[in-house]
């Protein structure tokens, strides 16, 4: 069975700040991805 997850994360109000977070809950996702049998596109 073939299950599709999208993840969206954006960066709102907050500058420097919200973008620093994206990056590092992009990091976070992709590490995760990394241990599991999900592809990445």
């Amino acid at each position: 069975m073939k299950t599709t997850l999208i993840i969206e994360i954006r960066a709102a109000e907050g500058g420097d700040d919200a973008k620093l977070l994206v990056h590092e809950q992009f990091a976070v996702y992709q590490s995760w991805r990394c241990g599991s049998t999900l592809t990445w596109k």
